[in-house]
Parts: structure tokens; C-alpha cells; sequence
């Protein structure tokens, strides 16, 4: 058979000249991964694809059939077709969009010239979806080899020892433009290679990629952790899911992108787009939760709501066209529309800024600023306005960029929420304990008030009733011993005495109920009076000193009441029992001290006595300890009794 119509192809590969050349590029693969992922040059990568394609190149008959992409054609007839030699196609070009709806059959011959089974790789080329490839049997019958392209798209096939055998291969396209036919046999020693080198070859900067996927992980899991402890659990949900489409459109495109089998096809016709379209919508979401468009941003917030509608019926429109139609060329055209659009979206967030001007809208208008502007440079890069020189050789770098400056951003905005809102949150709770406060201290000035009210009434009616009462008492008792002359009756005189005792008491008790009295002056001056009197029929000489340098405080009427008794007490003891001439009060100042000593020149007081009967004082000691006094008594020459208040 002639070479033009059965070319013959060694399985060995034995070639010197290519396995030094696939040394060569597994070196420079190698090294390349080694440098953070740095791409090949392109002048390397093509010379290790020629020298696989020329393998093949003229040495292949073609066959379209554009009855449809299912293929029509049944096996045992297609030897029967016209076939054509491919000599002419020029693989460093994509394929006529014609052929990307059609089934496009290759035939070609090989030949194992060793005596041991052999296997070998067949890649037909990029964004290929499905290969299925037929070996003609002696009886002119074909036999389909298992399908293992199904996930990179390298079918294996084997060879006998000294076989030769012709194939049949039926290939499907993605529904894209841009697709490339470029049949190739690869050494399995080299496939891994071949493949890393084809890689890098096509995806720019990966390890970039890489990079923005792990940032893109450490937003999602703040996101989460935030979801479960923040107020704001949709601002950050819908962040989470942005964040979530984001990351698996850059991890997904890096893994199929530039593949053949039927899931990079699923992704290249339609998962991207979905992808990118429902991220805009979680975006959408997103900033009309994070800026509060509803009640801020009325007319942004239908507008929004207007394009995320817009988008749904896209996708759907998409839907059907990918998957009941064969207008790959409308599929592009909505996918074309919509990239646009998305840039129209973004514009129209950088002009929030002039709508609504705030710091959190900055963030917003900041973060679509820097996509809206790697986006347009990712589009000059596409339609090859700009060279492709260093970072701009892939366009979709600049996307992954602009993407992850806007997620930037947008969480650095989210965080500043968060405090705004921590902050307003605190300051409420402040509020309300204020206003706390202030409510329970209108409560105890009203019930002080209450109190004080009612000691008021107390005082009047004890001064104009029960004094009144206690007056006539005294003044019978006056009238009976006149008129009973000498003959006095003791009883009367007891009645007499106990009267104008009550009279005093009830007197100090209304002064101790006062609120007027409810100073230290009042107090000082009302124990004064008290003592001088109560002396002055004792024959007792009392001498009261105070301090000009005290301050005017407040005493409360219980406190009063209390040192009152306590210094009744002690002048009642002094009269009863100390058996002195004189008493010395002094009120001064000491080490921060209010101090208030009595003195007498008595015959002191007996503390064996003290302990067993002294009642009283007891009662003084219990008392001062009440109103947080410090009391203390003493023998000096006497009896010298000190009571001690410390100043605030």
C-alpha cells in the first residue's frame, strides 16, 4: 500500500532526535516548576508538539460528516467514504467553526516492529469532548477500544508484538470557537511530561492562581466562622458564596483548561458561565446586604434587583442553547454579551461612590474599580490589541487579579461593618444602661422623696398632736402641784418630770426626721444647744469647741439620730456617774478625720464594771458601727470618749 494511503507510524518512537528534544523539555519542565511555576517559552513547547504532529501530520485521511454532531454514519460503511489526506491543514490554526457541530472521523495506520506489546497515547487535541476510536479486524468488522479519555482526553492503544493495524477515530468538539485538531502519539514514558509541559504551556501563571485560591480559602473560612457569631449572617453568607464561585472558577479553570474529555468540555461550554453568573447574583446579594440598598439606596436596590432577574433569564436562555441546540456561535455570543455586561455592572458600582458617598461605598467602588480596569485589560489581551510580552500573555491572570482585589476589598469592608456595628452596639447597651440609671435614680430620689414625705407628716403630726397632748399633761401637772401647795404628791411630780422628758425626746426625735436639719452645721449647732441645757442644771460647766476649717457636709436624718442618742448617752452617763465639774467638747479635723471627742475631769469610768454592765455604751459602740463610725473610751483624767467619721 502506498504511503499516502497507508502510512505507517512506529510505535517505538525510537527517533534520537525527539527523545533528546523530550529530555530537553522535561528538563526545562522540571526546572520551570522548580521556579514557582514560571511558563515555558513558547519556542520550547512547539517543538516538542511539532515533533508529535509531524509524526502525524500527512500521514492521516479525514472525514467530515456535518449531518449533525451524533455521527450518522454507520461503521461498516465509513471505508466507503471519501476520504481525504489532510495534507494541507494548518494545525497552528483552530479548526473552521463548521467542523465544531460535526463528527470528524481520522484514519490512520500503525505498526509495532517489536516483539513485545506496546502501548501508546493518542491526544486528537484541545477542548475535545469525546474521541472513540474503532481497529479494523481481519474481517472487515471494527471493534470500539475501551473509552479512557473520558477525564484528559489520552486514549491508550496497544499493539501485539509485530502487529499492524489500521484505526478509525470519531471525534466530537466542544461547542466553542477556538477549537484546535492536532492528533498526537506520546510515548507513555513521557506522557506525564508531555502532559505538565502542555500545561504550562497554556495557563499562564498558575501559581498565582494557586496563590489566590489559598487567599480565597482563608476568606471562605473567616466567612464561616463570622456566619456563626456575627449579627450580620447574610451580609456574610452571600460573601461566603461569592467568595465559594469565585475560587471554584479559578481552581476549575486551571484544571481543565486547555483539556480534552468530556469534563473539561462540560466545563469549557457551560459550567464557567453558569459560574460566573450565579457569582454575580451572590454578589448582587451581597451588596445590597452589605450597603443596605433597601432602606439606603432605594433606586440602586431596584436596579440591582433588575440585572439580577437579567442575569437568570440569561442563563437559562444559555441553558437551553448549550444543551438543545447546536448555535454554539449564539452560546458564545450571550457569553460575549454577559462578560460585558458584568463590566457595564461593575462600572455602575465604581458610580456608587457619586450616588451615595460613604466609606463602606468606597470600599465597593475601590474593589469593582480594580476589576472593572483588569478586566478591560484582559480584553485587549483577548482580541490581541496589547503584545504578549511577560504578564500580559494570558488574559486570564488579569481576571484572577481583578478578582482578587474586588474580594479583598469587599472584606476589608465587611470587617469595617462589623466594628461599626460592634461600636453601635456597645454604644446602645451604654444608652440603655444609662437610661437604666438614670430611671433607677428618679426611682430612689422618688421613693427618697416618698420617705422624706412621710417622716414630714410624721414630724407634723407628732408636733401638733401627740405635742400638743404632752403640753396639756405637763401643764395639769403644773396646775395640781400649785394648788396642792406643800402637800405634793410624788406620783404627780414622776407625772410632771416624764412629761417634759417626752417633750424633749419627741422635740429631738422631730429634729432627727427633719430634712432640713440634714447638715453637719445643723447638727453641730443642735447638739450645742442640747448640751448646754442639759448641763446647765447639773451644776456641770460644758465647754463646746469647733473647728472653723469643717466643711458644710450632708448627714442623712438616720445618721443623726444615731450620733444624737449616742452623745445623749454619754452626757446622761456623765451626770450619772462620772460625778465631774466640767466637760469639754472639741469637733475637729485630723489626719482626714472628722473627730469628736468628750472630755470630763470625772472619777474615770471602771472597765470591770464596763464589761459586765455597761449597757449603754454597748449600745453606743453598736450604734456607731451601724453608720460606719469608729468609737473608742478611755480613763484620761477621767473619762474621754472619741467618735471618728473619715472624710471621702
Amino acid at each position: 500500500m502506498e504511503r499516502s494511503k497507508n502510512p505507517i507510524i512506529d510505535v517505538s518512537l525510537k527517533k534520537e532526535s525527539a527523545l533528546k528534544k523530550l529530555l530537553l523539555c522535561s528538563f526545562l519542565t522540571l526546572l520551570a516548576c522548580g521556579l514557582f511555576g514560571q511558563p515555558i517559552t513558547d519556542s520550547n513547547v512547539l517543538n516538542i508538539a511539532k515533533i508529535d504532529e509531524s509524526q502525524l501530520i500527512d500521514k492521516y485521511q479525514l472525514l467530515i460528516d456535518s449531518t449533525g454532531s451524533t455521527g450518522s454514519l454507520p461503521m461498516e460503511n465509513i471505508l466507503n467514504q471519501k476520504w481525504t489526506t489532510n495534507t494541507n491543514f494548518n494545525l497552528e490554526k483552530n479548526i473552521p467553526n463548521s467542523w465544531t457541530t460535526s463528527t470528524i472521523y481520522l484514519r490512520y495506520f500503525l505498526e509495532n516492529n517489536q516483539d513485545t506489546t506496546k502501548k501508546i497515547f493518542f491526544l486528537a487535541g484541545t477542548y475535545i469532548k469525546k474521541i472513540k476510536i474503532y481497529k479494523l479486524l481481519m474481517n472487515n468488522k471494527f471493534i470500539q477500544l475501551k473509552d479512557e479519555s473520558r477525564k484528559d482526553g489520552y486514549q491508550p492503544i496497544k499493539l501485539n508484538g509485530g502487529e499492524k493495524a489500521e484505526f478509525i477515530v470519531k471525534i466530537n468538539f466542544s461547542k466553542r470557537s477556538k477549537n484546535k485538531l492536532t492528533p498526537t502519539f506520546i510515548n507513555p514514558d513521557y506522557l506525564e511530561k508531555f502532559k505538565l509541559l502542555r500545561y504550562y504551556n497554556g495557563s499562564g501563571y498558575p501559581v498565582i492562581s494557586y496563590i489566590i485560591c489559598g487567599i480565597l480559602l482563608l476568606i471562605m473560612g473567616y466567612c464561616l466562622s463570622k456566619m456563626i457569631e456575627s449579627s450580620n449572617k447574610k451580609t456574610y453568607l452571600y460573601f461566603f458564596l461569592y467568595s465559594s464561585t469565585i475560587f471554584s472558577t479559578i481552581l476549575l479553570n486551571m484544571l481543565f483548561k486547555r483539556h480534552g474529555g468530556e469534563f473539561s468540555s462540560f466545563f469549557i461550554e457551560y459550567f464557567q458561565f453558569a459560574l460566573l453568573v450565579v457569582s454575580t447574583i451572590f454578589y448582587i446579594n451581597f451588596s445590597r446586604e452589605f450597603l443596605e440598598t433597601k432602606v439606603n439606596l432605594p433606586l440602586i436596590d431596584s436596579i440591582l434587583q433588575l440585572e439580577k432577574y437579567l442575569l437568570i433569564v440569561l442563563l437559562i436562555s444559555f441553558t437551553f442553547i448549550v444543551y438543545f441546540t447546536n448555535y454554539f456561535m449564539l452560546k458564545e455570543a450571550i457569553e460575549y454579551g454577559t462578560e460585558i455586561y458584568l463590566t457595564f455592572i461593575a462600572a455602575l458600582y465604581v458610580s456608587f461612590y457619586f450616588f451615595k458617598p460613604g466609606i463602606l461605598v468606597k470600599y465597593i467602588a475601590a474593589g469593582n474599580f480594580i476589576l472593572l480596569f483588569c478586566a478591560i485589560v484582559s480584553y485587549l489581551i483577548h482580541f490581541d490589541l496589547l503584545p504578549k510580552i511577560g504578564i500580559f500573555e494570558n488574559s486570564m491572570f488579569f481576571i484572577q487579579i481583578g478578582y482578587a482585589g474586588l474580594l479583598a476589598l469587599c472584606l476589608l469592608g465587611v470587617a469595617r461593618k462589623e466594628r461599626n456595628s460592634l461600636v453601635a452596639i456597645v454604644k446602645e447597651q451604654e444608652s440603655l444602661k444609662k437610661e437604666w440609671e438614670n430611671k433607677n435614680l428618679e426611682i430612689q430620689i422618688a421613693l427618697l422623696q416618698s420617705q422624706q414625705n412621710e417622716r414630714n407628716r410624721i414630724s407634723m403630726e407628732m408636733h401638733d398632736d401627740l405635742g400638743a397632748g404632752i403640753t396639756t399633761i405637763r401643764l395639769y401637772s403644773e396646775l395640781a402641784k400649785k394648788r396642792m401647795g406643800k402637800n405634793i404628791i410624788p406620783e404627780i411630780e414622776k407625772i410632771s418630770s416624764s412629761a417634759n422628758e417626752l417633750i424633749n425626746n419627741m422635740n429631738s426625735i422631730i429634729w432627727t426626721m427633719s430634712p432640713e436639719n440634714d447638715t453637719l452645721y445643723n447638727m453641730i449647732a443642735y447638739i450645742r444647744s442640747y448640751g448646754i441645757t442639759y448641763f446647765e442644771d447639773a451644776g456641770i460647766n460644758c465647754q463646746i469647741n469647733v473647728d472653723e476649717n469643717i466643711p458644710d457636709t450632708s448627714v442623712n436624718g438616720e445618721k443623726r439620730r444615731n450620733i444624737f442618742l449616742a452623745i445623749k448617752e454619754i452626757l446622761n452617763n456623765i451626770i450619772k456617774h462620772s460625778k465631774a465639774t466640767e466637760v469639754i467638747v472639741n469637733l475637729k479635723i485630723e489626719n482626714n478625720y472628722l473627730v469628736l471627742s468628750i472630755h470630763d475631769n470625772g472619777i474615770g469610768i471602771n472597765t470591770e464594771i464596763f464589761r459586765k454592765f455597761g449597757n449603754g455604751l454597748k449600745n453606743i459602740k453598736r450604734r456607731m458601727e451601724d453608720i460606719q463610725l469608729e468609737f473608742s473610751i478611755e480613763n484620761k483624767n477621767g473619762t474621754l470618749v472619741i467618735i471618728k467619721n473619715k472624710l471621702d
